[in-house]
Order: C-alpha cells, then structure tokens, then sequence
C-alpha cells in the first residue's frame, strides 16, 4: 500500500519535472527575439515622460516545425519586461481599451512588433549597457479566458517564470 502510494508520487513528481523542463526549454530554444533600435525620436512626441525615445522593431521568430501559439494583448507592451530599471517600453495612450487575443507565428516565420523605448541615464551610462527585452509566454491552452490570462501574466511577472529573453542589444546615438 504504502509502496504503491510513493510510485504515484514518484511518478507525480516526475511528470511536473518532465513538464517544467519542456516548458523552459521550449521557451528558450524555440522563439528567439532580436531587438532593431531604429532612430532616436524627437522628444517633443513624449512631453510627459523622461528618458530619450527610440523606434525600435523587436523580431519574434520561431524556430520551430509548428505553429506557436500564445496570449497576449492588443497593446502587446503589457506582456514584456526589460532586465534594467533604466529601459522601458513606451505604453501608448489608449491601454484603457485593451484586450487580449491569440497570436500565432507559424513555422519558420517572424512577427515584427514596432514600437518606441525609452532609457532613463546618460548616454554616456547607456552605451555601456546590454540591455534585452523579455517576453513573458503564455501557450493558448494555459488560458481559457482574458481573466485567467491577466492572473498568469502577473503570476509569471512576478515570479519571473516562462520568460524568453532577447539577444542582448545596445543603444549607440
């Protein structure tokens, strides 16, 4: 009885490593981010925040022989993270009409999202740094609605898990 009892937990215990292991892997391995600082903008667009802003396009592909897909929100800023205090994703104004939705990148292809950063410091202090992006990776079938989806974004914001970073990037100008 008892011998029976630890082969279920043992086989319990196996099957959530075995999952935790694909599902970081998966993550690292199959999409790969590259971060394309395009042009310093003007800062007369940003009056209301600090920081010198840049275009930049961030490239999602996956690499893999499937179609991935994951949530997200239409304004797709919400979902990402930078590994310093001094960049930040430029949220545009109308996040109040948000929602979420299924995005997919199929087989060997890319998604390209275009957006502004902004980088608080010196020039100076910026050239020196490598920053990257993160993207925090929801599959489709984690979530069954936009509720569930928002409690494990801030679930993995939080813990910091199923996240796929960029290639390191600088910022030069």
């Amino acid at each position: 009885m008892i011998a029976q009892s630890l082969k279920k937990i043992l086989l319990a215990v196996s099957f959530l490593c075995l999952f935790g292991y694909t599902n970081h892997a998966f993550g690292q391995s199959n999409i790969k981010i590259q971060v394309s600082v395009i042009e310093k903008l003007s800062p007369d667009k940003f009056k209301d925040h600090e920081g010198t802003f840049y275009s930049v396009n961030i490239d999602m592909f996956n690499n893999t022989d499937s179609i991935i897909k994951f949530w997200t929100m239409y304004v797709w800023q919400v979902n990402w993270i930078s590994n310093t205090k001094e960049l930040h994703l430029y949220m545009p104004n109308n996040i109040d009409q948000d929602y979420s939705l299924i995005q997919q990148i199929d087989s060997g292809q890319k998604i390209t999202l275009k957006g502004e950063i902004y980088v608080l410091g010196t020039l100076k202090d910026i050239q020196k740094k490598n920053f990257k992006l993160g993207f925090i990776f929801i599959e489709k079938k984690e979530a069954n609605s936009m509720n569930n989806f928002l409690r494990l974004l801030v679930k993995k914001r939080k813990e910091g898990k199923d996240i796929i970073w960029s290639e390191p990037f600088k910022i030069t100008r």
